[in-house]
C-alpha cells in the first residue's frame, strides 16, 4: 500500500525483477506476506478499513460508469432508460476534472467538483 497521493506505476512485466516509478520525492510503501489470500486482505482491511454492507439501491440496477460531462451523461442515461434498462446511479469518474499529462489524459484526482464540465 502507499500512503502517497502521487501517481504510482507498478511494473512487473520483467521475470527478473519488478519495478515501481513514483512521480514524489519521498514516499511511504507498506508491503505484507500470509499464507493465503484471505489473511492478506484481512490484512489490507485492518490498515484501510472494511467495506461496509452495501445499500439496497445498489441491486436495484445498473451502475452507469460514464465520462464527457452532462450533457454525455444525460443522453446515455436517456439512451439507457429508452431501452429499458433500471438505472440506480451514474458513476462519472471524471466528476472533478481532466488534465493532460505526458503519458495522456487523466482524471484529475484532486475531490473537487468541476463546474465546467458538469455544470
Amino acid at each position: 500500500h502507499g500512503d502517497n497521493s502521487c501517481y504510482i506505476n507498478f511494473d512487473f512485466s520483467a521475470p527478473e525483477y519488478h519495478e515501481l516509478a513514483l512521480w514524489e520525492d519521498k514516499a511511504t510503501l507498506r508491503f505484507e506476506c500470509a499464507d493465503t489470500y484471505i489473511s492478506l486482505l484481512e490484512k489490507l482491511t485492518a490498515l484501510l478499513g472494511r467495506q461496509p454492507e452495501l445499500p439496497d439501491w445498489i441491486y436495484d440496477g445498473v451502475t452507469l460508469g460514464i465520462q464527457g460531462g452532462t450533457e454525455v451523461c444525460q443522453k446515455k442515461l436517456d439512451t439507457m432508460r429508452n431501452a429499458g434498462v433500471k438505472v440506480n446511479g451514474i458513476w462519472a469518474q471524471d466528476w472533478s476534472g481532466i488534465r493532460m499529462t505526458s503519458f495522456g489524459k487523466r482524471v484529475m484526482w484532486n475531490w473537487k467538483w468541476n463546474s465546467e464540465n458538469y455544470p
